[in-house]
């Protein structure tokens, strides 16, 4: 399913859905962790939970 939204929506072949956790961890590795708690820190039910967005916290996520 992964493969075929990836296809519908980036164009056949561009990417190959079976490689996803490797792109994902790229990204994490390259984002600005504080621009994107400033984008949802107003979302946060609990604002201690801010405290939760780090790099590796979202790089264990995706290993777990």
């Amino acid at each position: 399913m992964l493969q075929n939204a990836l296809d519908q929506t980036q164009g056949t072949g561009r990417f190959d859905a079976a490689s996803w956790k490797g792109l994902l961890q790229e990204r994490i590795e390259h984002m600005e962790i504080r621009k994107l708690l400033n984008d949802v820190e107003a979302f946060l039910e609990r604002p201690s939970e801010k405290d939760l967005f780090t790099r590796d916290t979202f790089l264990g996520l995706l290993n777990a």
